[in-house]
Formats: C-alpha cells, sequence, structure tokens
C-alpha cells in the first residue's frame, strides 16, 4: 500500500483534481481482496503441483539450493545507521529527479535507481549489508504500525463495503487468474519453474507489497523467494507508477 496505491492515489488526485482520500478508498478494496485472493492462490498452486515437475520448489531454475544460501547477518547499531543513511539518499535522488519529472512519483524513480545500481554492480558488498539490515529493522519493528495507520486514517469501510459486489470481485479474481497464468507460461518458455514464477510473479503482484509479499510466499511455503518477489513487486510497481501518471496526465 505505502508504495503502490498510496502514490497512485495522490498521482490520479493531482492529475483528475480529485480528493486523494476518496481515491485511495476506492483503490484499497481491490488491493484488499486481489491479496486475499493472491494467498488462496498460491497456497492452491502448491499444494496442486506439488509432486509435478513444473514445481521447483521455491527455486527458479535448476540449481543446487546450497549454492543459493546466503550468510546470516548480524544487526549492528552503527551499520543499520549507514544504511538508513544510504536509504535516506536514495529518497532524497526520487525527490529531485521528481522535481524535474512530476509525472513521475517519486518513489518510482527511487526503485528505478536502485534497479540500476544493483544491476550495474556499484554498491559494496559491505554498504549494501548495512541496506539489508536497515531493511530487517524496519520490516520487522514497523511495517504493521504503518499499514496499521494508513487502514485507520485512509481506508473509508463503507466506501469498501459498498465495493464487494459480484462484478468486482469477478474483476478481481480475473487479475488474479489472468497473471498467474501468463506468469507461469511466461516462465515456462524462458526456462523457469512454472509454480515459482506463478506465485512468485504472478501472485505476488496481486499482494498488498512487503507483507503483502510475506503472506502468499510463507503461505505456500516459499519464503526463500522472498529477495525476488520484493524485486518484481517493486519492478512492476514502478511500472504501474509511471503509466498511471502518464496515462492520468492524458485525461487532464
Amino acid at each position: 500500500m505505502g508504495a503502490g496505491i498510496l502514490p497512485l492515489s495522490k498521482i490520479y488526485a493531482a492529475n483528475l483534481h480529485g480528493d486523494q482520500t476518496a481515491i485511495f478508498s476506492q483503490l484499497a478494496p481491490a488491493t484488499t481482496l486481489g491479496n486475499i485472493l493472491a494467498i488462496i492462490g498460491a497456497v492452491m498452486i502448491a499444494k496442486v503441483f506439488a509432486n509435478s515437475k513444473y514445481n521447483g520448489h521455491g527455486v527458479l531454475i535448476p540449481i543446487n539450493k546450497e549454492e543459493l544460501k546466503k550468510e546470516k547477518l548480524t544487526l549492528n547499531p552503527s551499520e543499520i545507521g549507514v544504511g538508513m543513511i544510504f536509504a535516506f539518499t536514495i529518497f532524497l535522488l526520487g525527490v529531485i529527479c521528481n522535481a524535474f519529472i512530476p509525472k513521475i512519483h517519486s518513489y518510482a524513480f527511487m526503485i528505478i535507481i536502485v534497479f540500476i545500481l544493483k544491476v550495474l554492480n556499484a554498491v559494496p558488498k559491505a554498504l549494501e549489508n548495512c541496506v539489508v539490515m536497515f531493511n530487517q529493522v524496519i520490516m520487522t519493528n514497523l511495517t504493521h504500525a504503518v499499514l496499521a495507520g494508513i487502514g485507520l486514517s485512509l481506508i473509508d469501510l463503507s466506501t469498501l463495503a459498498q465495493a464487494m459486489t459480484w462484478q468486482f470481485i469477478l474483476l478481481s479474481l480475473a487479475s488474479v487468474v489472468s497473471m498467474g497464468l501468463a506468469s507461469a507460461v511466461i516462465g515456462k518458455m524462458v526456462g523457469l519453474y512454472p509454480v515459482e514464477t506463478a506465485i512468485g510473479s504472478g501472485m505476488i503482484n496481486n499482494s498488498m507489497g512487503g507483507t503483502g509479499n510475506i503472506a502468499v510466499l510463507s503461505a505456500s511455503d516459499r519464503m526463500e523467494m522472498i529477495a525476488f518477489a520484493q524485486m518484481a513487486n517493486r519492478l512492476s510497481g514502478a511500472i504501474i507508477l509511471i503509466l498511471g501518471g502518464l496515462l492520468a496526465s492524458m485525461l487532464q
């Protein structure tokens, strides 16, 4: 929510001259229901294809799981502080880029900047570990509080209840099924396990973001895919924010 429908509602409100809170309340039901359906879908896929050749059991490609193991980081206050400063620096760069190109949200720029840095391998491993530590602290201690605050302050429960029509439920179900099937087919075409891509891309991109990813992966017993899921979620989120901003500006 925080980096998805929240900035998207701001984009729509700015371009369509509407009320941001009202728009958020219209987007929230789709996110909430989509997340529930994604969790159910992930469990069903994992169970139905449990003994199938299409199941990688948490591994995207045929590879030894020992090769995928990462070192366990010990949290260090000083290094957490370094990670926080680096994260804030990326945030400020996103804000600066947004000042030059207002139609693209600062969150989208942040994701693009991080993606470029990762592809170019421009961040030293030690600094990367600091950011991972900071992320662990935030995800563990603050995520639920932030989501609770957003839910209590921005979600209009009457709008949420009114949105639960059979047409709305059918559209949400169609989104989950179509994205799951497309992810599985494309995953198979490029040599990945279809079950993993259906869950790690299709179901994940119907979830509520960070905590939604954890719910989907833990329900399907695939928590080792969390890094892939987070990246897939953020890249697709950036694309949606960019397209949303461009399309909304065309409707002015």
